[in-house]
């Protein structure tokens, strides 16, 4: 089983199911739902990513320009300056996961088809920036501090041409099966790669386009400025945030933050060991068990099951109407 493709509704009570007979005294699932108090308990869904950013911009993190793209023309023209200006920029659903719904924009044509293409949603429009891929996890006890607890680096594909492969011939050396379907629906299967020639199979460095994940065993220096930012803000004690960094002038720009409901992306090191996959999430379920037990024993308690029912049909519904219009 390769678990990059392992559907949520596959994975998740699997493994819920393994921590609910771990649990020790005091603890419940429903400490789940209180890790983040900044963000609420749907932050263990999907939370907004124009909202995080917005946060992060409060925080003084440093990230990529960008835009919030609604339907107004004025979003539009801010758009077509950042392209002009940068280059690349890539398009984010404001609720998605799994790098689903993303757009990379290169150039004026693909701006424009994307504009027209999707009216149902607002999507957050980033500059893309280009340098070293990092995952980092922070998670703190509510009375400490943030603190790294670990860094994984993104590689993405890439292959290089012989001047009489194709790239699908290319691609099926690195990898295989639905990767290498979800690859090949970004480029031309047939093309002939010159001899020499490097080709990026996918700007995106997720796991579900192939990409692979190693630890960095030495600590940046700027993941202490993040660490202090991020414990400035009360109730965030639990999440991901990946970035991109030069390691020659020691410069970040923060992409992405993800709450309690981010994966570690250790369990996708090895993509067929299912073991490791299930135990990775787990302890990581569990340790944001022990956060929300804490959260409770300093006053605020996890909601109900009736609330937590409630919220979780009115987060569907919300995703429901996400589909079918904009916002």
């Amino acid at each position: 089983m390769d678990v990059r493709f392992t559907p949520l509704w596959i994975s998740y009570p699997k493994v819920l199911w393994r921590c609910y007979r771990s649990l020790q005294e005091g603890q419940s699932l429903r400490h789940l739902f209180n890790v983040n108090p900044v963000f609420g308990p749907k932050d263990i869904f999907v939370f907004s990513k124009i909202a995080l950013t917005e946060l992060l911009q409060s925080i003084g993190v440093r990230q990529p320009e960008y835009v919030v793209l609604e339907r107004d023309r004025r979003s539009s023209e801010r758009l077509e300056k950042l392209l002009r200006d940068y280059g690349w920029l890539v398009a984010k659903p404001e609720f998605g996961a799994r790098s689903k719904g993303i757009f990379i924009l290169k150039d004026e044509a693909q701006l424009a088809e994307f504009l027209k293409s999707d009216r149902k949603r607002r999507y957050l429009v980033q500059v893309f920036v280009i340098g070293d891929e990092l995952s980092i996890m922070f998670s703190r006890m509510p009375a400490g501090e943030v603190k790294a607890r670990s860094i994984m680096r993104r590689s993405k594909v890439t292959v290089v041409g012989d001047g009489k492969s194709t790239i699908e011939q290319l691609a099926s050396s690195v990898c295989e099966g639905e990767v290498l379907s979800a690859v090949l629906k970004r480029h031309d299967g047939e093309e002939v790669l010159p001899e020499g020639e490097h080709r990026l199979l996918s700007e995106l460095g997720t796991y579900r386009l192939g990409a692979s994940y190693e630890p960095v065993s030495e600590q940046p220096s700027w993941v202490a400025d993040v660490e202090t930012r991020l414990s400035g803000v009360d109730g965030l004690n639990y999440c991901r945030v990946d970035v991109i960094c030069n390691p020659q002038t020691n410069e970040y720009w923060v992409l992405e933050l993800n709450g309690s409901h981010a994966e570690p992306l250790e369990a996708y090191q090895d993509p067929d060991d299912s073991a490791k996959f299930f135990d990775t999430l787990g302890q990581s379920i569990m340790q944001r068990i022990e956060i929300g037990k804490a959260v409770e024993e300093q006053g605020q308690s996890p909601p109900t099951r009736l609330e937590i029912l409630s919220f979780a049909s009115s987060w569907f519904v919300d995703y429901l109407k996400r589909q079918t219009r904009w916002g």
